[in-house]
């Protein structure tokens, strides 16, 4: 990889995350996007490593300068395209201090490329949940890492119109294994060429999922909505 950037005339852009685990273990990622000498784009994961400490920009730049190091391309970097989170501003803007300290010229401002994708993820999310999505995006995530009463957390999603009753027909359907059974019976009852019956439940803070949600939702109507129905009924009794 080294051997390539040094054999190519043109900057090397780059983007980057963070991203926890199943097992809670932060990671930060760094993709490099560039011209090699033959005029073709290449990419490549750059560095996959394990973050420790606070997710602030000054961890996140210190990352970014030691993969740089690793590869000889500070000298060569272009532009950083990151979605659009606060700390990724404070993350070019002391990597910008890095470089400084270094004699190395790096416009943090110009540097900076706001993800297009991540731009389109929040208009979409707006129309969804509001525009204080990112309001239940810090409410939901607060209550279930504390524990809190299931209730709660159902209550939190009804308020958010059908996409939320919606969410919490899912979850209800998946706490019990019986109603599990039940409900894949039922699936596959009515709906014989369905082959993919467990509830996809939508996470404000996951892209696709929702869309995921909606779409399966349509897919499976006729069995959810009798599902739904007659299960309701047999509870009350």
């Amino acid at each position: 990889m080294v051997s390539q950037f040094k054999s190519c005339d043109y900057p090397v852009h780059f983007s980057f995350d963070l991203w926890t685990s199943p097992n809670h273990r932060a990671f930060f990622g760094l993709v490099g996007h560039w011209i090699d000498c033959y005029g073709y784009l290449r990419t490549a994961l750059l560095g996959m490593e394990r973050f420790q400490g606070p997710h602030t920009g000054l961890n996140q730049a210190e990352m970014i300068w030691q993969i740089l190091e690793r590869y000889h391309s500070m000298y060569r970097v272009g532009y950083f395209t990151t979605d659009n989170a606060f700390n990724n501003d404070t993350a070019l803007q002391e990597l910008g201090h890095i470089f400084d300290a270094h004699s190395i010229p790096l416009d943090p401002i110009k540097a900076r490329v706001r993800c297009f994708g991540h731009v389109i993820n929040l208009v979409v999310k707006a129309f969804l949940w509001g525009s204080d999505h990112h309001v239940l995006e810090a409410s939901a995530a607060t209550l279930e890492a504390s524990g809190t009463s299931n209730l709660k957390i159902l209550n939190l999603w009804h308020k958010r119109g059908a996409l939320g009753k919606l969410h919490n027909i899912f979850v209800w359907i998946l706490r019990s294994p019986g109603r599990r059974d039940r409900f894949q019976d039922r699936v596959q009852h009515l709906l014989p060429h369905i082959t993919a019956w467990t509830p996809l439940v939508g996470n404000v803070t996951r892209w696709h999922g929702d869309v995921d949600a909606i779409e399966w939702a349509f897919e499976i109507k006729e069995g959810l909505d009798n599902f739904v129905f007659t299960a309701v009924r047999e509870e009350q009794q």
